[in-house]
């Protein structure tokens, strides 16, 4: 406490002997020699370390140091506040030495120095951002490690969505690309979808038509069936595929279905048509040697 009044004696003292001065040198702990200290009487301007500028209240030249203001405990944990070069300013915890923020060329980092884009963030061990509702326990927090990009609710423990890091796209939920109408659909897009391939996985296919238990349907009864309803049996009319669309695996099946049929249809004519030929044959053979006998009785 005599440390402190003496301090102010001397500030006051000082103030009184050099009232008359613009920028009066003030030493603190009994000397003047050093002039780390100076107060403009005019202005009332404070400058530590420099003489202060007429348009600053307080400026602070750190000197040789790059560390300009550090608060600390007594077991030299805290954080100081650093100038470095290039423009840069951070705040450093002293207690690990790390960087909790820092502002380079107008650039902004967290946790680093800013060197990767306008908002540079790095997260060591630890999530890198959260997100949380109002007044409740449940947020969302996106999370990078060394398997890739997840949103992660910490109510429940779901991962809505993840970005790995070979590029694989998984979403537990509904997507909707150029629309917000998914329905029941785990994917719906507005538009056009362009790929070099794609690949439908289903349940059953169409060759139980090879069966010999099928009952291929006679041409008369498919006749009159179209007559009818005008389409194919088992096949969507134009008014429900407009309304409802098709699912392709299921559309495949029964097309496929058809096709089999017809092919069964094919092979039974080309039975016919051979049975027919061989009787065709048969009879001309008959019919050359009825010829031939005419023409022996006429000799």
């Amino acid at each position: 406490m005599k440390t402190i009044i003496l301090g102010i004696s001397l500030l006051v003292m000082s103030f009184g002997m050099q009232a008359q001065n613009t920028n009066v040198a003030i030493g603190i702990g009994g000397t003047t020699t050093a002039s780390d200290f100076y107060y403009n009487t005019t202005n009332n301007n404070i400058g530590i370390g420099t003489i202060p500028t007429n348009s600053e209240q307080l400026t602070i030249d750190s000197g040789s140091s790059s560390g300009i203001l550090r608060m600390k405990s007594t077991n030299e944990s805290g954080y100081a506040f650093f100038l470095g070069a290039g423009n840069s300013f951070s705040l450093v915890d002293y207690s690990n030495y790390n960087t909790v923020w820092a502002v380079k060329n107008g650039r902004l980092g967290l946790g680093t120095t800013p060197s990767l884009g306008w908002l540079h963030i790095r997260a060591v061990g630890e999530d890198i951002l959260a997100l949380q509702s109002y007044n409740t326990p449940a947020s969302y927090i996106f999370k990078i490690d060394g398997n890739g990009l997840k949103l992660w609710n910490n109510l429940n423990s779901n991962t809505p969505f993840e970005v790995k890091n070979n590029g694989d796209f998984i979403a537990n939920g509904n997507v909707g690309v150029g629309t917000t109408t998914m329905g029941s659909h785990k994917l719906a897009v507005e538009g056009s979808i362009g790929a070099r391939e794609v690949k439908v996985e289903v349940g059953s296919w169409s060759d139980f038509v090879f069966e010999e238990a099928y009952n291929l349907p006679a041409l008369e009864e498919v006749e009159k069936y179209i007559l009818e309803k005008g389409h194919l049996e088992n096949i969507p009319s134009e008014k429900q595929v407009l309304e409802n669309g098709i699912y392709l695996g299921d559309m495949n099946a029964k097309l496929l279905q058809k096709i089999e049929e017809l092919t069964l249809y094919t092979i039974d004519q080309e039975k016919q048509l051979k049975a027919q030929n061989t009787t065709i044959d048969t009879l001309a053979t008959k019919l050359l040697e009825l010829q031939l006998e005419i023409e022996k009785l006429k000799e």
